[in-house]
Parts: structure tokens; sequence; C-alpha cells
């Protein structure tokens, strides 16, 4: 019987280093801010602060257009900037976008948009600053290349 106690105390401690590991892991990787928390970002803030009256959101595919990341001096910093789409709603823009009836208006508004965020070292999971700009896109040609996905998405379409 002791010998068992023995055995299960010392197979306890490698588990329990092993979870802790895991833990660690999972909360870092999830406090960075990514380019589809960058996305999120802008579309609240294009949202609380146009003068737009329906809800706008972001195609379910193809939102993003490019992307890129800059560390600009000593690294204290990260610029991510992504050019991006969103459409209009048929919701208030007091309403989230992300609710289920907030389908996308038929020939509704469409806006190119492009947003950077700079990113703090020492935090990494929020903006420190946002900036977003959206222009209405009229031209037919436009907007149909805006409505497909960009050529890029195909190489990562089976990930």
């Amino acid at each position: 019987m002791r010998s068992d106690t023995h055995k299960m105390k010392s197979s306890v401690g490698p588990l329990l280093l092993l979870s802790l590991v895991a833990f660690v892991s999972v909360t870092l990787a999830r406090s960075v801010f990514t380019f589809t928390d960058v996305l999120a970002a802008a579309t609240a803030d294009f949202n609380q602060k146009s003068q737009e009256t329906k809800a706008f959101g972001p195609p379910k595919q193809g939102a993003l257009r490019s992307m890129s990341v800059f560390e600009p001096g000593d690294g204290s910093v990260m610029i991510k900037s992504i050019t991006f789409t969103l459409k209009e709603t048929v919701c208030p823009k007091s309403e989230d976008y992300l609710k289920e009836e907030c389908v996308f208006k038929e020939n509704g508004s469409l806006k190119k948009c492009s947003s950077t965020a700079t990113v703090l070292k020492s935090q990494p999971g929020e903006a420190a600053s946002l900036t977003v700009s959206c222009q209405e896109v009229t031209d037919p040609e436009e907007r149909k290349k805006l409505s497909e996905p960009p050529s890029w998405t195909k190489y990562f379409s089976n990930w």
C-alpha cells in the first residue's frame, strides 16, 4: 500500500507541472492582440463614431484585405495595420451587428476601410490606440472585387 501511495505522489508532480505549462501557454496565446482583434475593435469603433444609422459588420469571408506589422525603434510597441471591408446590416447601429438577425442589407452600403492599432509590448492583449478610416464604395466593379475574398486567401483555405 505504501509503495502505491509513493507512486501516486511521484506522478502527481509532473502532471501538475504539465497542467501549469499548458495553462500558461493558453493564457499567453490568448493575450496577444491579433489581426482579428484589430478588425473587431475597428468595426466597433466605426459603428460607434460614424454618422451611419445602420450597424456595419465585416463579411463572413474575405473581410481582411491586407495585414502588416511594424516594430519601430526599441521594440516597445508593435503597430498592426489592416485594410478591410464593412457591409451594412439591417440592424440599427445601436444593436450588436453580431446578432444572428443582423443580416447584411441587400445592395447595402459597402465600405473600404483601413485601421492601425498600436500595441504596447507591456500590454500585448489590447490596443493602446486605434485609428479607423472608411470610404464608401460606389463603383460597381470595385464593389464586385471587394465582395470576393482576396486572392491570397486561397493559400489558407485548407488550414
